[in-house]
């Protein structure tokens, strides 16, 4: 039997795929679109059963793409229409009706209200056109009895296993949201206190420890269920660390621990991990050749201590020079 088929329209990637995984959990077959210039020819494609878009997106914004829809002919123009925006004013939720939408949501949001809007948005398009689209509709599964909280607050919720808890903490900060991060896993349960984007406190199996110590913990976790819980913003510590900071002091720190379990590989304290499957041999130089010995030296006699210098020339005798004439005598006569 196919799935009702759901059409997510938002600029946010982040957002789209948190509602594209949770609608999948709650058994929809669920389409992303980013831009509103697809929009249209996305919905028409994957015959869509109900369009949920965001009032401000890239090329043409909400309310155009749900008055494009709405002038397409049947089943597409009869398509349910959802908005789910940041914005929450009275111009921009008349805006949104003007233009065709059923139901309007504002951000935060509960994927688990969501799931229940879509099909109930799918089974009133049954009912309208009195089509076959309600074998398509999910069952209504019995879920936990949720945690009690404000009817007005909306908390954020998700997979560990599809959306990472890194990932979820980056946009709190980066939202500078308030609130409290709950983490589980089976009977295992953290907590990190959120005050505008500064994790001030944590608690694990409900002992108080330190937020690095949290994140520590939930981020060796690879399965389990997120939520996050808005609330007031207080008083900011003094001693206070960005969650950016955190996520990059623990996955220090758990890099060093796993490092002291790595095989050491010579005295000098230098470790490898191998390959698995793989046996690491030892690097060794290549052997220059070596040179023969020189020849050995024939033994010579002693060389005279003139030989190699030229004999001394014969010189003549010298010859006497002959004296001098007398002076001429200069008496006068």
């Amino acid at each position: 039997m196919n799935k009702a088929r759901v059409l997510v329209i938002d600029g946010d990637d982040w957002v789209a795929r948190l509602l594209a995984d949770g609608l999948r959990e709650h058994g929809f077959d669920v389409s992303t679109c980013l831009s509103g210039g697809d929009a249209l020819a996305v919905a028409a494609t994957i015959e869509a059963d109900c369009v949920i878009t965001e009032m401000v997106l890239p090329e043409l914004d909400g309310p155009s793409v749900a008055r494009a829809i709405r002038s397409e002919k049947p089943p597409l123009g009869f398509v349910p229409i959802l908005f789910l925006s940041n914005a929450d004013d009275m111009v921009s939720r008349s805006a949104a009706f003007q233009a065709g939408a059923d139901v309007y949501l504002t951000k935060p949001f509960r994927l688990d209200e969501v799931a229940l809007q879509v099909r109930g948005l799918v089974a009133m398009s049954t009912r309208l056109t009195g089509s076959e689209k309600s074998r398509r509709l999910p069952p209504i599964a019995a879920a936990e009895i949720p945690e009690s909280i404000s009817p007005s607050v909306h908390a954020i919720e998700g997979n560990v296993a599809q959306m990472s808890v890194a990932t979820v903490l980056t946009l709190l900060e980066m939202e500078r949201r308030s609130g409290v991060l709950k983490v589980s896993e089976g009977k295992h349960k953290c907590e990190l206190d959120i005050i505008a984007g500064y994790a001030v406190g944590g608690a694990i199996d409900a002992s108080q420890v330190t937020p690095l110590a949290v994140l520590r913990e939930i981020l060796q976790w690879k399965e389990g269920r997120f939520r996050f819980i808005p609330g007031s913003d207080g008083a900011i510590p003094n001693n206070r660390r960005s969650i950016g900071a955190l996520l990059i002091e623990a996955v220090r720190l758990d890099d060093e621990a796993n490092r002291e379990q790595w095989p050491e590989e010579s005295s000098t304290a230098r470790r490898s991990w191998p390959a698995p499957g793989r046996t690491k041999k030892p690097v060794t130089s290549p052997k220059k050749p070596s040179r023969p010995p020189p020849p050995a030296r024939l033994s010579q006699p002693p060389m005279p201590s003139n030989m190699g210098r030229a004999a001394p020339r014969p010189t003549a005798p010298r010859r006497a020079r002959p004296a001098p004439p007398p002076a001429p005598s200069l008496k006068k006569k």
